[in-house]
């Protein structure tokens, strides 16, 4: 069965120690052995933090390759990510994480302004870093292809938002497609600028990997910086 690990170990196989994301804000490079090193140790963090398969892990952060890499880790763990909308009113906030009741958070907004989403609060920043290093490696083992990957909350424009849950099959199927229209390789560069926690700015995450592709993370969106990236990298 394919699952969110299934890309990770592939890449790390076909494509080794060449560079899956460049993090623009921070120059950190990742390679798609590390990647794959660090997908299982977001696993053993899970564990060791006591959260269970189908448990939901959120994130609240602007774009980077550390949401990448928990996009990716939590699932292939065989826990559920639930990225929230940095956009959101406290109020907002408080509402998601009522229905999806995560039992980890992980952040780039101070402790106190999410206080009360979750029962566990990490920094997405160098701390996080630190945290996934120091984790044991984990098999993930069998996770169910059907059983529940994410959750993608709708914009609510009509009444208030709601919680879509997407197995590994969704969202790997999603991946196929676009490999196939765009005829993505590994010669390819994805600039990713969208918020993450939509899915103009996540949907690329699987299918890069999966095919060897670059993705380069802005934290949002700026017209010159972006130009500026793609020229440099070539995108």
């Amino acid at each position: 069965m394919n699952t969110f690990h299934s890309p990770v170990s592939r890449a790390s196989t076909c494509f080794g120690d060449r560079p899956a994301f460049i993090d623009y804000a921070t120059g950190n490079i990742t390679t798609f052995t590390t990647l794959a090193e660090h997908v299982d140790r977001i696993g053993g963090l899970l564990t060791a933090l006591g959260v269970r398969a189908g448990e939901r892990v959120a994130v609240l952060a602007e774009g980077s390759s550390r949401y990448a890499e928990l996009y990716l880790g939590v699932p292939a763990a065989g826990r559920v990510i639930v990225p929230l909308n940095t956009r959101y009113l406290q109020s907002e906030l408080h509402a998601a994480c009522q229905d999806c009741r995560p039992r980890v958070l992980f952040t780039d907004r101070d402790e106190e302004s999410v206080k009360g989403l979750a029962e566990i609060v990490l920094p997405l920043d160098d701390r996080f870093d630190e945290l996934v290093a120091s984790s044991d490696m984990i098999d993930p083992g069998p996770v169910n292809e059907d059983a529940a990957a994410a959750i993608f909350y709708t914009g609510g424009t009509t009444d208030r938002a709601k919680g879509v849950c997407l197995s590994h099959r969704n969202k790997l199927a999603d991946a196929q497609t676009l490999i196939i229209e765009l005829e993505l390789t590994d010669a390819d560069r994805w600039l990713v600028m969208s918020p993450m926690f939509h899915a103009a700015g996540s949907f690329n995450v699987i299918p890069c990997v999966w095919q060897g592709a670059l993705q380069v993370f802005l934290p949002r969106f700026e017209a010159t910086l972006a130009l500026k990236v793609m020229e440099q990298h070539r995108i």
